[in-house]
């Protein structure tokens, strides 16, 4: 025999729920915002369905919905606000009739600031200038208003040396007959502080000195939080940390130095990066490095790069030496040596360069340094190899102003670089400039649908292009120039079709970038330009143009790209498409 225990169901159980049904009714109040808060706060307008098990319940409801509604309109400053409700049980279904009369909003008629010392300037200034924590006597007596003029008053204390001071005493009074609020706020400020000495809590290996350069304020000077968030924002933006905290002592120190506390860790960068490209005139390339932080205890970085491929085939060294003159200028130099073929030649070359750079206003940098090339260059199209050495002094400006320096969606950027060059034996001198800007626009709110364009320039006043080495004039096509054309192809071609180069360029495009998520956007694209034998643009000349499309997808094994993309004005040594592919997990 089987049995199974548990409670027998009773008769009354078994009975299925009667509901009541209810239709409420909102009266008295015609301000449609005002309306819409007060039934999305109060239950018995906000639960669906309108139904109650009892009477008894759906009072009990309206009860706790009163005192909800009262509180949000004596948060508006409706502190005369009066509430009832009634109940229509002749209805089907019932009819409940809430009723609000919120009557007059109230003002703040008296804001009243003071504090221990009297003779505290700063309180005594707030005090007479309300207008500075966002108050006016006669506005309306909102507390939400209140409270953020209260967070305001703290903030300006903050940062104006008052860290640790405190409310003494608050107040906040209503005053019915003159339908209006009286708030009282007695402060203790304590003492003046000022920035005590600095003490540091890094990880292993970490160098001190690389943030004390980048400190906003220095000891001695009155105490300020914004210093310290500044200071955050600035060390967050060199991307070298991933945690970065700054903290005063909780409580006044004896004296009015405040001791900070700097607490950080290395953003762990990657030591090894590498990338897989094939490109339809370049075939197939590939690149892998080494990147070491402090290498010499200075907060330095070192990087080794290696090349092989149908394009290239060499090897760089990279030192960069932060806070070289100044605190965020920089020293790179680097050491180079590399067999690369291009279109319209093969070159074998060595450089060494050292460059300095240094911001001069806000986010507009400057940089200078020099430049030593020994290259032997062999043209495609015939004719002998020559092996010029060139010094050259480059120089210029930069500026970056965008969004997201990983994942950009908004912003501009642009530089400008002059190359006064020197070829050596026999001494030939030439002049070239160039100007690239590129911008992105963002066309919804959430950032997913971005139109971006770009330019660049270069020119070469006053010099023949005869005087020109082959790797110094300017080539048009290619990925990062007209897309659709092979490497260097957009511009003018010898009569064996191989490209001759110009003694200028532009080239431009735009684009519109669809981001799915995060890891993964679509993009179409138009590209155009050319190179010209003349020493600036000539806009009467003819323009390449190429359009296409493509991709970028952030894999689990590396950053890929992948564009087509179609010549429009195409030629006979043109292909009728360009495929740009590639993978890679850079620094």
């Amino acid at each position: 025999m089987w049995m199974c225990a548990g409670v027998a169901a009773t008769a009354t159980d078994m009975l299925p729920q009667v509901t009541i049904s209810y239709n409420p009714v909102l009266s008295g109040v015609a301000d449609p915002q005002l309306r819409q808060e007060i039934e999305k706060s109060a239950m018995v307008f906000s639960k669906q369905p309108y139904e109650v098990l009892t009477i008894a319940a759906l009072k009990s409801q309206l009860a706790e919905d009163m005192d909800t509604v009262l509180k949000l309109l004596n948060k508006k400053g409706y502190y005369g606000a009066q509430l009832d409700y009634s109940l229509n049980l002749s209805t089907q279904p019932i009819t409940v009739n809430f009723m609000v009369d919120p009557g007059q909003v109230y003002s703040i008629i008296e804001f009243s600031i003071s504090a221990t010392d009297m003779n505290n300037v700063l309180v005594n200034h707030i005090s007479m200038d309300l207008g500075t924590i966002g108050i006016q006597l006669g506005e309306p007596a909102n507390m939400d208003k209140v409270r953020a003029a209260v967070k305001k008053l703290f903030v300006i204390l903050s940062n104006k040396g008052y860290p640790y001071a405190k409310i003494q005493h608050e107040q906040a009074t209503v005053d019915h007959d003159k339908k209006g609020l009286k708030v009282i706020l007695f402060l203790n400020t304590g003492k003046l502080m000022h920035f005590g000495q600095t003490h540091f809590n890094l990880a292993p290996g970490m160098d001190e000195k690389f943030i004390t350069n980048r400190l906003q304020w220095k000891e001695g000077d009155v105490f300020s939080n914004t210093k310290v968030m500044q200071t955050v924002e600035v060390l967050n933006n060199t991307h070298l940390y991933s945690f970065v905290k700054i903290s005063r002592t909780p409580t006044p120190p004896p004296d009015t130095k405040v001791p900070i506390t700097i607490e950080a860790a290395p953003a762990n960068p990657k030591k090894f990066g590498w990338n897989f490209s094939y490109d339809g005139t370049l075939k197939f390339n590939g690149e892998v490095g080494w990147k070491g932080s402090n290498v010499l205890e200075d907060g330095d970085f070192l990087q080794v790069l290696g090349n092989v491929g149908e394009h290239k085939t060499g090897l760089s060294f990279e030192h960069i030496v932060p806070d070289i003159l100044w605190p965020e200028s920089t020293m790179t130099t680097k050491l180079a040596m590399a067999q690369i073929k291009w279109k319209a030649y093969s070159r074998f070359m060595t450089t060494l360069s050292t460059v300095i750079a240094s911001p001069i206003v806000g986010k507009l940098m400057g940089f200078v340094g020099y430049n030593v090339s020994l290259s032997t260059i062999k043209p495609r199209s015939g004719g002998d190899s020559h092996s010029p050495i060139v010094l050259a002094l480059p120089m210029g400006v930069y500026y970056n102003d965008f969004d997201d320096p990983r994942l950009p969606r908004k912003g501009w950027n642009a530089q400008l670089d002059i190359y006064p060059s020197m070829i050596i034996a026999p001494n030939q001198y030439f002049f070239q400039a160039s100007l690239q800007q590129s911008f992105l626009i963002p066309l919804d709110e959430s950032k997913k649908l971005v139109f971006s364009g770009w330019y660049n320039v270069g020119l070469s006043p006053g010099v023949g292009k005869g005087v020109l080495p082959r790797d110094k004039l300017y080539y048009v096509g290619g990925y990062g120039t007209v897309r659709g054309y092979g490497s260097q192809m957009a511009g003018p071609l010898d009569s064996a079709g191989n490209p001759t180069g110009g003694r200028s360029m532009l080239a431009l495009g735009m684009a519109l970038s669809y981001y799915l998520n995060p890891d993964l956007s679509f993009e179409g694209f138009v590209d155009a330009g050319s190179a010209f034998d003349t020493p600036y643009p000539n806009f009467a000349h003819r323009y390449f143009l190429g359009i296409g499309a493509g991709l970028k997808y952030k894999t689990l094994i590396g950053d890929l790209h992948f564009d087509v993309a179609f010549p429009i004005n195409r030629r006979p040594q043109d292909e009728k498409a360009q495929i740009y592919f590639g993978i890679g997990q850079p620094f």
